[in-house]
């Protein structure tokens, strides 16, 4: 080998290292975009439509950033059509994993209902989104906001604000179920002054819920019928395996099951063990008599309760509310 082929040999190597980095990198945070597009199409089928004019795709050589300057969106939240807008996007993937997406996100969130009934803004010290998907599809996702807090003010009505120390949501595909997924929701030091003034008491709201959700392909399926009624119609059906809810000396146990009638309301049946809503529920027209002898009809096979804890089976049918043999003076309303 000549010596000046000796020479440039390491040179020449080291170039072409760079240049095949530098290739990986562009293909890496193409797949990365690519996801975030996966992203913002899910959220047409559900009638959100984002817009983020200026966009940026930066990190090299070994991470991808792509960062989006006060992004706005319009469309439905909780079946209410709003104009929204959301502090800067910054989303991270690294070039050996490009569909996991990790995304932080500045305050605040502005909702404004389309016509005006009301806002709401949100604030938080911090707020990450997970997302990692697969040929378009969600299989694994996760959100985690710190020290939130909001105001509602709707038309008509006193403001309503709210603070949580902790808010944590995850999703994944349900491993022994095809098309379902998994959900997982905590909550912690929940404080809404309006429910405080309900129950009697100030302290803050702890929650834990986890329930499966079956036939999630009809919701991200393509089409002119709104993403509830395919899910409605696909025979869709949240199982809730654990439902906890604490605050104060009062606290609540949950499973069952919920789904939508043709009428697009809430059906099913939860049964409920709660230990100090006595008050709460001679509030709602409840007796604690009437909830005795639903006790006694329904409760004869299953394990006693703790002193003061009260069994109950709640029946959704027809928008009709029932709790053990009493039926609520209340009608469900439509969810869409």
């Amino acid at each position: 080998m000549r010596p000046a082929l000796k020479v440039f040999l390491p040179v020449i190597a080291l170039l072409a290292v760079c240049i095949g980095w530098s290739i990986f990198w562009r293909f890496a945070a193409d797949a990365t975009e690519a996801g975030l597009d996966d992203w913002f199409a899910q959220e047409r089928l559900a009638g959100r439509i984002w817009i983020c004019t200026d966009r940026s795709v930066s990190g090299y050589p070994f991470r991808i950033e792509v960062r989006c300057l006060k992004p706005t969106f319009s469309g439905p939240v909780a079946n209410v059509q709003v104009d929204g807008s959301v502090g800067d996007i910054v989303a991270v993937a690294h070039v050996y994993q490009p569909t996991l997406i990790v995304a932080d996100i500045a305050p605040p969130l502005r909702l404004q209902s389309k016509p005006d009934r009301g806002s709401v803004e949100m604030n938080w010290r911090g707020l990450r989104v997970s997302y990692r998907s697969s040929d378009g599809a969600l299989q694994l996702g996760s959100l985690s906001l710190n020290g939130g807090s909001f105001v509602a003010q709707l038309l008509g009505l006193d403001e309503i604000r709210g603070a949580s120390d902790l808010f944590e949501l995850h999703v994944r595909q349900t491993a022994s179920v095809p098309n379902s997924l998994d959900i997982a929701v905590t909550t912690n030091g929940l404080t809404v002054p309006l429910i405080d003034g309900f129950t009697g008491d100030a302290d803050p709201v702890n929650l834990i819920l986890t329930a499966t959700v079956s036939r999630v392909d009809a919701i991200t399926r393509a089409s002119n019928v709104a993403p509830l009624e395919r899910w409605r119609r696909a025979g869709g059906l949240a199982r809730i395996t654990q439902f906890n809810l604490a605050k104060g000396a009062a606290e609540t146990t949950a499973t069952g099951q919920l789904d939508l009638d043709a009428s697009h309301r809430i059906h099913g049946r939860l049964d409920i063990s709660a230990l100090g809503l006595g008050p709460i529920l001679e509030k709602l027209g409840i007796p604690a008599a009437a909830l005795a002898i639903g006790n006694l009809l329904s409760g004869s096979a299953q394990p006693p309760l703790p002193s003061g804890a009260t069994r109950l089976s709640v029946s959704l049918d027809n928008g009709r509310i029932s709790v053990g043999p009493v039926g609520l003076p209340m009608v469900l309303q439509p969810v869409y």
